[in-house]
């Protein structure tokens, strides 16, 4: 079970539930003269770190790349009606993303699970960043319809924001990671079900635990 894939069937509702409580409570009027100067573009600010339109537009390229990723892989052990229901499948998945709210949800969740990781004192060295990323761009290189939507998206603007953004998901994968492990070792004769299930679970919990402990501030409107 890769922790990666097991990442992509976070529980949407119950997070966008808990980013709604937040818009509703960190945004309220506040006296004129004590309001900071906010980037018309920007979108949240997390921890004192502001992230804008720009930003959240790379978070969710990236989380499309990763669909199509996961849908090549599933290509290649599917046939028939199978590999038809699994194309319906991501093509879902990535029309979730047309929505600014699930593209915010994302960004939020992946910077809040990079923090909880460096408040464990997890890092990433940068030979093995500089190797991840490596790797991603192989593995990517000949797929036409990822190269297509780097295009489109701007490769001068993806090639400057990759590594910080490939450090979070990599700060990310550790707490999964963490859970994975836990999970296996306390249910060592669960089938792959019910771990996916189990490890799922757990990340949402502490996922919304963590998003809702952070200092943070939503200005999408």
């Amino acid at each position: 079970m890769k922790s990666g894939k097991v990442i992509g069937a976070l529980l949407m509702t119950a997070l966008l539930s808990v980013l709604g409580g937040c818009a509703e409570k960190q945004v309220q009027p506040i006296e004129q003269e004590q309001q900071p100067a906010v980037d018309e573009d920007a979108v949240v600010r997390i921890e004192g770190a502001t992230f804008t339109q720009a930003d959240m537009a790379f978070y969710t390229l990236m989380q499309r790349v990763k669909n199509e990723l996961n849908r090549s892989a599933d290509a290649e052990i599917l046939q028939g009606e199978a590999l038809g229901d699994n194309d319906a499948y991501w093509d879902g998945q990535n029309d979730m993303y047309d929505n600014v709210n699930v593209q915010l949800q994302n960004l939020i969740e992946i910077h809040a699970m990079a923090l909880l990781a460096e408040e464990k004192n997890y890092f990433v060295p940068d030979d093995k960043l500089e190797q991840e990323v490596l790797e991603f761009t192989k593995g990517i290189e000949r797929h036409v319809v990822i190269q297509d939507m780097i295009q489109q998206y701007g490769e001068e603007d993806y090639n400057l924001d990759l590594r910080g953004y490939m450090r979070e998901r990599m700060l990310r994968d550790r707490i999964a990671a963490d859970i994975e492990k836990m999970v296996l070792e306390e249910l060592p004769d669960a089938g792959e079900q019910e771990l996916r299930y189990e490890v799922n679970t757990r990340y949402d919990e502490l996922a919304m635990e963590q998003i809702s402990s952070l200092d943070r501030e939503i200005y999408l409107r």
